[in-house]
This record gives structure tokens, C-alpha cells and sequence, in this order.
């Protein structure tokens, strides 16, 4: 290789190494301005942890530790400081329950998607839930009472009364006759018949009291919302143009 090629080669060689130079500069600068956006107080280290567990690409201390090449008390002061600030939070991992995870808040990924001068539109639907509550309307009420009313029955009632009289005769008298006359005593008792009361309890009709259960099939017909997205072209050779996804109810 002659003086002049090792020369021009030097010179490519600084000119790259001046390009890189600038680029981690940039670089550095925007995760600064990055930090700053998500929190005042977040350190560019905190903005790379904070993106790293919001992308899912690390979400334990030590997987953070071996992506960003970086010491293991450092990266535990950011995940500490975004724990404190609402940004991180630590969740029991949904596959080993043994073990817990790092997730982004919402808050973190709103304010991680303005950083990286990125917004998102929630698209929201309605949906009609119908469901079924009981209700009192009116009943029916039973009252019992008892009431007297007079009543009559007619009955025959037997009484007896004593007589005696004189009845004249002319016979000769038979031996009952003599006995009858040798003196005695004819006692002859009076009865008479007195009514007696008595009352007997009948069943004679059930008031029923229940609930007979009708089902009908009402229709509910009410209004939902849904939001709709439309995306206007800005100035300039070609805008943002957004691609139509397929969703679940078949809308696009």
C-alpha cells in the first residue's frame, strides 16, 4: 500500500469515526429530550429501562442488565425511580407464578408514545348488554278476620206435665183393687226436653294464595356508538395514509 492510499484511508477513517461520533451525540441527545418529555426527573438510563419494559424486550432486572450493558445498581435505581413515579410496576408473571415481571403503566406508555412523537386514537365501540332485574309491582294481600252473624234452627221440644183426676166407676172390687186400697204411694215424674247448643267447625272453602309465572321475550332496541377514524392527507408530495385493518365484528 503506497504513502497515498494509507493517507486516504486515515482520512476515511476519521471522517467515519467523526459521523459516529455525531450520531451517539444525536442519539444521546434524544434520549435526554425523550426523558424529559416522559418525566422532568427521568434520566436518559430510566428512558432506555422505562422503553426496554414497555416494548416487552426486557421486564426483569437482569434481563435489562445484559440489553443495555450496564452495571446492576444502576439499572436498580431507574427501576426504582420509575416505580416511584408511576411509570413501572411490579406484577406476578402469568407464567411462573413463583416470579414477578416489570410492565409499563398506561401512563408510561402514553407518555412514552408522546416522546417518541407517536399518539394514539382509542377506536371505541359500544356494545349492548341486556340483562333482567326483579322488580316489586303489586301483589295481594289476605286478611282473615272472624265475624258472628245470628243464625236460628227450629227444633221439637217434648214436655211433660202430671195429671190427676177423678173418674167415677161402680164394679165390684178384684184383689188388685183390695192391695191398692191397703195405702201406698203413686209417684208419677214429669220430664221435659231442653235444647242443646252445640257448635262444630267446618271447613267449607280454601282461599288459595300463590304465584302463577308467565315468560315473555321482549325485544330491547336502543343505539350504540362506535368511533370512526378518518384520516386527512397533509400538505406535501404524499401524507400519512393509514391501512385498513380487519377487526373482529368484520368493520374496517
Amino acid at each position: 500500500m503506497s504513502a497515498s492510499d494509507s493517507a486516504d484511508l486515515d482520512e476515511a477513517v476519521s471522517r467515519v469515526e467523526h459521523e459516529l461520533g455525531r450520531l451517539f451525540s444525536r442519539i444521546r441527545v434524544s434520549w435526554r429530550e425523550a426523558a424529559i418529555t416522559v418525566h422532568p426527573d427521568l434520566q436518559p438510563l430510566g428512558y432506555q429501562v422505562l422503553t426496554s419494559i414497555a416494548t416487552g424486550k426486557a421486564t426483569s432486572a437482569g434481563a435489562i442488565i445484559e440489553r443495555l450493558q450496564t452495571d446492576k445498581s444502576a439499572v436498580s435505581r431507574q427501576v426504582r425511580q420509575l416505580e416511584q413515579l408511576g411509570l413501572v410496576e411490579s406484577v406476578r408473571d402469568p407464567d411462573d407464578r413463583r416470579a414477578r415481571v416489570l410492565v409499563a403503566t398506561e401512563l408510561a406508555q402514553e407518555r412514552e408514545l408522546n416522546a417518541a412523537g407517536r399518539a394514539r386514537v382509542p377506536v371505541i365501540d359500544e356494545q349492548l348488554n341486556v340483562g333482567k332485574r326483579a322488580i316489586e309491582r303489586g301483589g295481594v294481600r289476605v286478611f282473615t278476620r272472624v265475624v258472628e252473624q245470628p243464625v236460628e234452627e227450629s227444633i221439637t221440644l217434648r214436655e211433660e206435665r202430671a195429671t190427676v183426676r177423678r173418674v167415677a166407676a161402680d164394679r165390684p172390687a178384684t184383689e188388685a183393687d183390695l192391695a191398692a186400697a191397703t195405702g201406698g204411694t203413686i209417684e208419677v215424674r214429669e220430664t221435659v226436653d231442653e235444647p242443646v247448643v252445640q257448635k262444630v267447625a267446618r271447613v267449607v272453602e280454601e282461599i288459595e294464595v300463590g304465584k302463577e309465572v308467565e315468560e315473555r321475550t321482549e325485544t330491547i332496541r336502543d343505539t350504540v356508538r362506535h368511533t370512526e377514524v378518518q384520516v386527512d392527507e397533509g400538505p406535501g408530495p404524499r401524507g400519512a395514509r393509514m391501512q385498513p385493518e380487519s377487526r373482529p365484528d368484520g368493520r374496517r
